[in-house]
Formats: structure tokens, C-alpha cells, sequence
């Protein structure tokens, strides 16, 4: 890889370690494999689907410099039915993508990009059904850069601040604050009842919210509009 990767022994990890560095400004979830490369958890649920991993308790906490050693890779393989087609990762918004077959030859794949089987994971069948499906790639070249991003569209774009719905903490002594939005996730804090939060977004029962100045997750079960 590009960025200073010697090995992973080098920066105390092994292959199939699960990454984040918390503490930074992209606090997301990695699993990183001995060629350099990580591949990002693009939404809590994809995570569910790998058990095996130990859930959020076993991710290992790492600083920035050495997350960032890792080039992210968005290639996919099923792996679970040993699928020989490559999948590449466009991502449609904050915690949300679609899968593209890269429709070309092995031998043009690594004339294009001779790092090309490097960057593949394997995934599940899961995992590779969560994804809907878009067009082929006929290139390496098409496959985007992947990375988190807030894209602008009907579905992803934040509500003006004059329309943000508030919620009132409720049926709860005190409401659990999550790094995401998972049970399972981090966490960071909690809000007694009555406290007033505004809703930034919603992934699925999830609302996000800010909470000492970071984003954070609250469950939706306990919370209720004010009118």
C-alpha cells in the first residue's frame, strides 16, 4: 500500500483485526488484512452479520496514524459461496451503498490496477444480500473511492435546522447514548428523563443526535415528540 504499510506486525495487528480509533473524527469500524488495506463497516447492521468478530466490545482501539497506514478498500467477494465475482462498494449516503459487478477479466483487472486482488474481502451471503445491486463496472477504473460520505438526495439530506423535530426522554429513568446506532455500540453517556434532543437523522428506530459536541445514538422507544 501507498501509506507507509510495512507490515502488520509493525503496528501491533494481525490479519482479521478489527479496528477503530475512537477518540478521533471518524470514529468508524475497520478490519484490516496483511497487504495494507482496510475495508470499512459501512452501517452497524453489516457488522451484526460477522458474530464470530466479538461484537463492538472486542474492537480494538488504535490511533488515527496507524488506522490511516491502511488504504480502505471497497471490493467485495462472497465468499460464503465462493463467488468468484469482485464487487465494488458505491456509497449512496451516510450509512448506505449498493454493490456494482466488476464486469472485466482477471488479467485486465491487475493490468488496470496490479494491487487489484489485494484490496478484495470476503464477505457473507448477508452481508452481500443487505446491498441492492446497481449496473456493472465494465473498468477498474469506474469503482469509486470508497468512503463514508453525506450525499446530497431526497433520502440523505439533513433537515433545515427550523425543521428538526424535538424529543422528550421518556418511559426511562435514563436513556443510553451510543456511538452508533447499535445496542451493542459504545457507550457514551446517558440522558435522564425529560431531557429535550433534537433529531438530526433516523436509521431505522436509531435518531441521531449531538451529544457533547460529537454525534451520538439514542433508541426512538423512548422518546417522544414535542409538539
Amino acid at each position: 500500500a501507498s501509506r507507509g504499510f510495512v507490515s502488520l506486525a509493525n503496528v501491533s495487528l494481525k490479519d482479521g483485526d478489527v479496528i477503530s480509533a475512537a477518540g478521533s473524527s471518524d470514529p468508524d469500524v475497520y478490519i484490516v488484512n496483511p497487504h495494507g488495506y482496510k475495508r470499512l463497516f459501512l452501517n452497524p447492521a453489516i457488522f451484526g452479520f460477522y458474530g464470530h468478530l466479538g461484537g463492538f466490545s472486542k474492537v480494538k482501539g488504535t490511533t488515527s496514524v496507524t488506522r490511516d497506514v491502511f488504504v480502505t478498500s471497497g471490493l467485495f467477494r462472497n465468499c460464503e459461496t465462493n463467488d468468484k465475482k469482485v464487487y465494488g462498494v458505491e456509497t449512496t449516503g451516510e450509512d448506505t451503498g449498493k454493490l456494482h459487478w466488476v464486469n472485466t477479466s482477471g488479467e485486465q483487472a491487475v493490468a488496470d490496477d496490479p494491487n487489484f486482488f489485494k484490496k478484495v474481502f470476503c464477505i457473507n451471503t448477508n452481508e452481500f444480500n443487505w446491498y441492492p445491486k446497481g449496473s456493472d463496472y465494465t473498468s477498474v477504473n469506474q469503482i469509486p473511492d470508497y468512503s463514508r460520505k453525506n450525499v446530497v438526495s431526497s433520502v440523505s439530506t439533513p433537515a433545515p435546522v427550523s425543521a428538526l423535530k424535538k424529543y422528550k426522554v421518556f418511559d426511562t429513568d435514563q436513556l443510553n447514548v451510543r456511538a452508533l446506532a447499535a445496542t451493542s455500540s459504545a457507550l457514551l453517556g446517558k440522558l435522564p428523563a425529560g431531557s429535550i434532543v433534537e433529531s438530526l437523522s433516523q436509521s431505522g428506530l436509531w435518531h441521531k443526535i449531538k451529544y457533547q459536541s460529537k454525534d451520538a445514538w439514542v433508541h426512538g422507544d423512548y422518546l417522544q415528540l414535542v409538539k
